[in-house]
């Protein structure tokens, strides 16, 4: 009996509608144009981690980094967007005095141009008139944006099983 250590990746599965695996097909890196090695089930020990019904192959490390790095870009980009855009709401304006829609919306830009920025997040609208002005409060779960991405650092140092300190970041370390 003879056991040797060969990369998955050079191994395709043949496996039917539900997954199960008929046989094996070994590629050659060297010589990709070969024609391919058959082994049978029998002859492979086929070891994967992570394990998934939409693949034969499980998923890989880089695939669940992928997957935070898209997360986490694309959660910049919405926060990045949110000040840009957008001011974020201290308060809700009323304006019982106006009844024309158009002269509502030219107000709505005027705030929208005078309040967008990361220098006016939190500053309040000084107006005149029959303005009405009610204070909201920010929630809690609007500021947790910075410990979900701490929480997915720590997720990609947990699948390549290195400690956040080994990379130099120390701030929970004591």
């Amino acid at each position: 009996v003879e056991l040797s250590a060969r990369d998955g990746r050079s191994f395709l599965k043949d496996t039917d509608l539900y997954g199960v695996t008929n046989r094996y097909f070994q590629y050659s890196w060297i010589a990709p144009n070969a024609k391919p090695i058959m082994f049978a089930n029998e002859e492979i020990v086929y070891l994967m981690q992570r394990p998934q019904s939409r693949s034969p192959y499980g998923i890989a490390n880089l695939e669940i980094i992928m997957d935070v790095v898209d997360y986490l870009t694309a959660s910049i980009d919405a926060q990045r967007s949110y000040y840009e855009n957008n001011f974020p709401i201290s308060g809700q304006i009323d304006h019982p005095d106006i009844v024309d829609p158009d002269e509502l919306l030219k107000r709505a830009q005027m705030y929208k141009e005078t309040l967008k920025g990361e220098s006016n997040t939190g500053k309040w609208l000084i107006t005149s008139g029959g303005t009405k002005v009610t204070p909201l409060q920010i929630s809690a779960q609007n500021m947790q944006w910075l410990e979900s991405s701490e929480f997915f650092n720590k997720l990609v140092f947990a699948v390549f099983k290195i400690n956040q300190s080994e990379l130099g970041f120390t701030g929970d370390v004591n």
